[in-house]
Formats: C-alpha cells, structure tokens, sequence
C-alpha cells in the first residue's frame, strides 16, 4: 500500500483509501498519505464511530482531506 501511495504522487490527483485494519496501527500507511500532495479521501464501508472505543479512532484520519464512513 505504501508503495502504491508513493507511485501515486507521480500521476494521481487523488487518492481513496479504505485502510481497513491498518486504519489503527500503520504509522507507515499515515506517513505516505501525509506526503501526497492532493486530497485523500478515508473510507469506511461501515461507521468506524460506532465501534468500540480501540477502534473508534482512525490514525489516518489525521492525513485525510475528508472521510466517508457508512
């Protein structure tokens, strides 16, 4: 996923990203998405806010232009 992020600062506007588990924990993921340069857009296909308290709070929001959750 990293390298996916980082090729996608050579010819991407945008970047959607449905991190998933990784949405906690990759300090990795978060880094490449604070160096793209355009906005990204966090996806959740169910609502992360109604979880329990551990996975209620997505680290990659913190590069995230916008987040869509269901």
């Amino acid at each position: 996923i990293v390298d996916w992020i980082q090729a996608a600062r050579e010819d991407a506007d945008a970047v959607i990203l449905n991190p998933a588990g990784y949405s906690f924990y990759s300090v990795a993921i978060f880094d490449s998405l604070k160096a793209f340069e355009g906005p990204v857009i966090e996806l959740h296909l169910s609502n992360i806010h109604a979880r329990d308290e551990l996975h209620r709070h997505s680290i990659m929001s913190g590069a995230a232009t916008a987040v869509i959750c269901g």
